[in-house]
């Protein structure tokens, strides 16, 4: 909030038993973040079914999507001081990664086998934030 809150305007801050902060926006969206990870849920009701409620399952890539914040933190490679960005944590750089993930970071890939599935994000701001007709997931 030291960061945000001049520059956000909410209807509700909660926090959550998880240790994470919820900022409900005007227009009914939300964002959760918890250090610098942060979770956009373009719907709040999902976020109340999946996480809350659990009477849902919650689909990365779908029904939210990830963004990092660091800015003081330089263990965070690509994230140090560049604003709120799309997840990109252990990318290599390229499209083709983003899909699949390499190593480790292969959950994270935009594909329906990723579990994880955040560089979707990305994929996304690279797009002029649009879906990208090639997208994984129909909506």
């Amino acid at each position: 909030m030291k960061y945000l809150n001049k520059y956000v305007k909410t209807t509700e801050i909660k926090q959550v038993s998880t240790g994470q902060t919820v900022l409900y926006f005007p227009n009914g969206s939300l964002l959760q973040f918890a250090g610098g990870l942060m979770e956009f849920y373009p719907e709040a009701k999902i976020y109340d079914e999946c996480r809350i409620k659990k009477t849902k399952e919650c689909r990365n890539a779908i029904d939210n999507f990830a963004f990092f914040y660091a800015p003081t933190s330089k263990a965070q490679v690509g994230h140090y001081q560049k604003g709120i960005e799309p997840y990109t944590w252990n990318w290599d750089g390229t499209v083709a990664d983003l899909y699949t993930g390499h190593g480790y970071s292969s959950t994270y890939g935009c594909n329906k086998q990723g579990t994880i599935r955040f560089y979707c994000t990305k994929l996304i701001q690279l797009n002029n934030w649009k879906i990208p007709d090639n997208y994984p997931f129909k909506f």
